[in-house]
């Protein structure tokens, strides 16, 4: 009978050290890390979906801002950005995600009559 709970206690003893060592071997190898995380020069600020498989990037650069169009087939860089423009270009976004929801709201009403 001892020898019994002498055998479920070293198994237990076992299985603690097995998953310590599974706990320690994870920390050391985290697994893949995304670029975001590494990338020091390049910063997504912000972006839009502007229908199906449509959108824009605001994209950071060091210390330039890009604007990147992209759809299902290609992705552009369309300008370099001043300090101005990104103002501007922010409360377009802003105007048209109104738009945007209000055409929504009106479509849904309409249908749903």
């Amino acid at each position: 009978m001892l020898q019994h709970y002498i055998r479920i206690f070293l198994s237990l003893i076992a299985i603690g050290a097995m998953l310590y060592l599974i706990y320690f071997a994870l920390s050391i190898f985290p697994g893949r890390k995304t670029s975001s995380n590494k990338s020091k020069r390049l910063k997504i600020i912000e972006h839009i979906a502007i229908g199906p498989g449509v959108g824009l990037y605001l994209v950071g650069v060091d210390e330039k801002e890009f604007i990147m169009s992209f759809s299902n087939k290609t992705i552009n860089s369309l300008q370099p950005l001043e300090a101005q423009s990104i103002k501007d270009f922010s409360k377009i976004l802003t105007e048209k995600k109104v738009e945007r929801k209000a055409k929504s709201t009106v479509s849904n009403t309409a249908a749903s009559k």
